[in-house]
């Protein structure tokens, strides 16, 4: 569906986030889809299946209830 392709800036450094699951850093990239017929596929599935809000302040209400900070799960 995408081609994902170097940022004009070159290839990134590799680096890691640390935690028990280990993310990749952000770094930039270029991302675009591989032609027309895809782009469209992709602004079709879109409409079907529109973008929903996230559990989070609901996950957020829970760890605060349970005395836990959410958001520093996994950080050092």
């Amino acid at each position: 569906m995408f081609r994902i392709s170097p940022h004009e800036s070159g290839l990134p450094a590799v680096a890691f986030e640390p935690g028990l699951v280990s993310h990749a850093k952000p770094f930039k990239c270029n991302i675009e889809p591989r032609s027309e017929k895809h782009r469209e596929l992709i602004l079709q599935s879109e409409l079907e299946y529109p973008w929903l809000q996230s559990d989070s302040a609901e996950l957020e209400a829970v760890g605060k209830k349970m005395g836990i900070d959410v958001w520093k799960i996994g950080k050092p």
